[in-house]
């Protein structure tokens, strides 16, 4: 599966970098950093007050 990422990141940068898009992390890096953050973080309390048990 690491390979096919890699892969991915190559292409998709080839593409930017042909479009003239020259800046920027590669997508891994950029899917990775979004879904590294909370961005609700009341989701969970009212998932708990709704009856789902969750490990976290």
């Amino acid at each position: 599966m690491g390979a096919m990422i890699e892969q991915h990141n190559a292409e998709l940068t080839a593409h930017w970098q042909a479009i003239g898009l020259k800046d920027g992390d590669n997508w891994s890096r950029t899917v990775g950093d979004y879904y590294n953050c909370i961005y609700y973080p009341d989701i969970l309390q009212s998932l708990l007050k709704q009856g789902f048990k969750l490990d976290k």
